[in-house]
């Protein structure tokens, strides 16, 4: 299941408050698999993790697809919030930005993707 689907973003990096644009790619959409598929579901989502605890904080969350798939792509687009947190990758604190695309297929480990961007903030003027 390794070449299942894969997921693309339009770019690397994103200021706050823009929308982040992809997709969800199925190489071969006959495959069997994708026929046993009950949604796909999408997440927009900051992990800030260091020393100590760590939280993620999930800005967008989304069924992007219900039932068996027969296309080969599912486009989708998520707006970053207009306020932090930005990326960041300090000596105790990190702040890693991604998306994550999940295939729910009954009696089956979900496949997961996972898209990381850098997030800065948006300039003045």
């Amino acid at each position: 299941m390794d070449n299942l689907f894969s997921l693309w973003l339009e770019r690397g990096a994103y200021a706050l408050g823009d929308e982040v644009r992809g997709r969800v790619l199925f190489p071969d959409p006959r495959h069997s698999t994708l026929e046993k598929v009950r949604s796909v579901k999408l997440q927009l989502r900051a992990r800030v993790h260091g020393s100590g605890d760590s939280e993620t904080l999930v800005v967008h969350d989304e069924q992007l697809h219900v039932g068996p798939l027969t296309q080969e792509e599912l486009p989708f687009e998520a707006r970053l919030p207009e306020r932090g947190p930005v990326s960041w990758q300090g000596r105790h604190v990190k702040v890693n930005w991604e998306v994550v695309a999940e295939l729910d297929i009954p009696w089956a480990i979900d496949p997961k993707r996972v898209a990381p961007f850098e997030v800065r903030p948006r300039r003045r003027g």
